[in-house]
């Protein structure tokens, strides 16, 4: 068995806890130290060859780590999340990809739909195979470190970049509207995106020089360069810049949105298909106000995560200074923060669903046209029954 960094914690840890020894393979080097913490002293000690027996001796009122809820919880978030979060995500995001491109017209916002959701997709395929690796506990080399680390933050960044640009085609609409069938035709949309993806391939080619074989037989383990200088570079264009662009966008869009409802009276007085487009547009801009918020919402534990982090340099001491408690619930913490944002790639089917009415409709005429196939129900009910209601957003 080739052991981590991690894992070799984590059976000291184990062990501290009662005393005893525990034999690890493939150790090439290890430390002899005393450590004192609030909880109580223990040593370890061990030999620099393969094979070798770590001896830990400790005394303390706890018993075992496990005797905390949240070690285990944050634990089984480790092994069970992703599965949780990107599972659902791969059936969602293809059952988006297949309602946007059956939305008639097929615009702008139908193609950051499908854009969003094959990405999406992509990027939950990546966390899965990641995911069954981890919890089959398959022997892992840098290459596959470096290819799964690669495409997840391509696509991780791709996809925050995508909500960004839609937000910004939005902003367009509701401050510009003149401007809009102008400056955001098919055409730029699809330039705009290739740009993007380009972008976010290449801000992702230092993963691919991330990671390095350690002293202690980890063929994954980060580089000094990733560790303490891209990990703050990359929040910037991964958390900070999307969070502060869709917060600013979309409080002028609620701002304009709450102004323009008060206009109604006048908006009666105008001819149906003037009344339709304005409708449809605002339809657009709140269904995407509530995937910018759930954007927000999800986003905001890992940002208080990179923050505590950015602050706190000494981070090894001041848990140190708490004792095995507070480290426990450092832990817990930092994992569900870091987990929850994950979710953000598999909900935006729901989002659409509630929030977009044209959404809604071809769902239903979808629908209904596999019932129609198998006989279910007669054409003329099928064509009643999608015709009732005009299909707006």
């Amino acid at each position: 068995m080739r052991i981590t960094h991690a894992t070799l914690i984590f059976l000291v840890l184990r062990v501290l806890v009662h005393g005893g020894t525990t034999t690890s393979d493939n150790v090439t080097s290890f430390t002899t130290d005393t450590i004192q913490t609030t909880d109580g002293v223990f040593d370890v000690t061990g030999t620099a060859t393969d094979n070798s027996t770590v001896t830990t001796n400790y005394t303390s009122t706890l018993e075992s780590l496990e005797d905390y809820p949240l070690w285990n919880a944050q634990w089984a978030i480790l092994k069970y999340g992703t599965l949780a979060s990107s599972l659902p995500g791969i059936v969602t995001n293809s059952l988006t990809v297949a309602v946007a491109f059956n939305i008639k017209p097929y615009g702008s916002s139908e193609m950051y739909m499908s854009v969003l959701g094959i990405t999406d997709m992509l990027l939950c395929i990546c966390r899965l195979i990641k995911a069954v690796y981890d919890l089959l506990l398959t022997p892992l080399n840098t290459e596959y470190c470096k290819t799964l680390a690669f495409f997840i933050s391509a696509f991780a960044t791709y996809s925050n970049f995508i909500v960004v640009m839609w937000s910004c085609e939005r902003f367009i609409a509701v401050y510009f509207p003149m401007n809009l069938i102008q400056w955001c035709i098919m055409f730029r949309v699809k330039i705009g995106l290739g740009i993007l993806c380009f972008v976010s391939f290449a801000l992702s080619i230092p993963y691919m020089f991330a990671f390095e074989a350690d002293t202690l037989g980890n063929e994954c383990a980060y580089t000094a360069f990733q560790k303490y200088i891209w990990f703050y570079i990359e929040s910037i264009y991964w958390v900070y810049f999307p969070m502060l662009c869709l917060i600013l966008i979309n409080s002028s869009l609620v701002y304009k949105t709450l102004q323009m409802s008060r206009k109604r009276i006048q908006l009666a007085k105008d001819s149906d298909t003037a009344k339709r487009r304005a409708k449809e547009q605002a339809g657009l801009t709140r269904m995407l106000i509530v995937i910018s918020a759930m954007f927000v919402i999800l986003h905001i534990p890992s940002l208080l995560v990179l923050i505590y982090y950015t602050l706190t340099p000494h981070l090894d001491e001041t848990l140190a200074k708490g004792g095995l408690e507070a480290f426990v619930n450092f832990m817990f913490l930092v994992t569900l923060g870091l987990h929850i944002n994950e979710y953000q790639n598999s909900l935006n089917f729901f989002l659409y669903s509630l929030s977009g009415s044209k959404f809604r409709t071809t769902i239903v005429k979808m629908c209904c046209r596999c019932r129609n196939k198998h006989g279910d129900i007669p054409s003329s009910t099928m064509v009643s029954t999608v015709s009732s209601k005009p299909a707006t957003y």
